[in-house]
């Protein structure tokens, strides 16, 4: 007689490692994965230098062409719920030149009006024209945040 096989659990394709980007075996994993900032891949036990790449990886997967919107949202959900000094901020934003690596390094902040604000701070007038163009396309995400002062909203009419 044959032992029937145990069929394996569908896992939803939005629960990637943030590291590798494989397919998490364990979806649950992958949210203590980012809970924790553990920068080690479930699958390859692969480390990282820093935390820095975990976000790399998540701006990668909310950037990507084919992450669906489901996916987009609960990553965004999981960048605003982190909580990252003031101070840390402003060292992230500081070290990096690039506009894209500033915006990732910006979404650890722990609300958006401080990442708003350390944009308009630290960066040239071109980086402020594109972090403002940035801020205009993602602004069905922003926009319902319950932590946005209404001069802060006046600044993007919809």
């Amino acid at each position: 007689m044959v032992p029937p096989t145990a069929t394996p659990a569908e896992v939803p394709s939005y629960f990637l490692c943030p590291i590798s980007l494989q397919l998490m075996r364990d979806p649950v994993g992958a949210l203590r994965k980012l809970g924790e900032l553990v920068a080690e891949c479930e699958d390859t036990r692969a480390m990282l230098e820093s935390q820095d790449g975990v976000f790399d990886a998540l701006s990668r997967v909310l950037t990507g062409a084919s992450a669906c919107s489901t996916a987009r949202e609960e990553a965004v959900g999981v960048l605003a719920s982190l909580r990252i000094p003031e101070q840390e901020l402003v060292r992230i934003v500081s070290r990096h030149g690039n506009l894209a690596e500033s915006l990732t390094a910006v979404l650890r902040s722990s609300n958006l009006q401080s990442r708003a604000q350390a944009v308009r701070l630290l960066c040239g007038v071109k980086t402020k024209e594109k972090a403002h163009e940035v801020l205009k396309l993602h602004s069905r995400i922003w926009r319902s945040s319950p932590c946005l002062s209404p001069k802060f909203l006046a600044l993007y009419p919809s």
